[in-house]
């Protein structure tokens, strides 16, 4: 079982309420106050500043909690095999963009799975910075994703190169143009990726 006291932690830091924490893990809230005196007291360092009925964590708080969020779930998915071990089972977990949800990525695994039938396959759809942070927490094994970055933790294997177009009606003024560039667009009215998007 996970410490009791990462487990506190982590509920302080999903709830910024101590009461609620301790309501959430069905413990006291000196007992939930105690143990994250005790993480501070361990680690040196203060991991939560109380405002004005809020609870922050500091820069400090926030280092430890996102390696307490991969501790809960390593464990999570160390029981998880264990499990599977029995049944003979290997879990795959594949984060994809909204854009590659539209392409053939579903087809592809798809086939992967009908053609190893011990492999248990779970697709995840997100956005490509809330992928990177699971990929971070090691709640994914992989992520499909558009777009190019340089986070030096993660290995990259271009699969495809696709392309955007801009669509436009017959009487918007820019049809009638050969080409049309980045400026050409900046004063239309576009609908337009949600934030987030590598393409954005």
């Amino acid at each position: 079982m996970i410490d009791r006291k990462v487990a506190s932690l982590l509920a302080v830091a999903e709830e910024q309420n101590f009461t609620k924490a301790a309501e959430r893990l069905s413990l006291t809230q000196p007992a939930i106050s105690q143990h994250i005196k005790q993480l501070e007291e361990a680690l040196g360092v203060l991991l939560f500043t109380r405002g004005k009925g809020a609870i922050r964590p500091t820069d400090a708080g926030e280092t430890v909690i996102r390696y307490a969020r991969r501790l809960n779930t390593l464990y999570e998915r160390m029981t998880m095999a264990i499990a599977d071990q029995e049944k003979q089972l290997t879990r795959l977990r594949v984060g994809v963009t909204h854009t590659a949800e539209s392409n053939i990525v579903a087809e592809v695994l798809a086939e992967y799975g009908n053609l190893n039938p011990g492999i248990v396959i779970t697709i995840l759809t997100d956005t490509i910075k809330n992928l990177y942070d699971r990929l971070d927490n090691y709640d994914l094994d992989m992520a499909i994703v558009e777009g190019v970055t340089t986070i030096p933790s993660f290995s990259f294997i271009l699969l495809d190169t696709d392309y955007l177009v801009c669509a436009m009606s017959n009487e918007n003024r820019l049809s009638k143009k050969p080409m049309v560039t980045l400026n050409d667009l900046q004063n239309e009215r576009m609908i337009l990726r949600r934030a987030g998007s590598a393409t954005m």
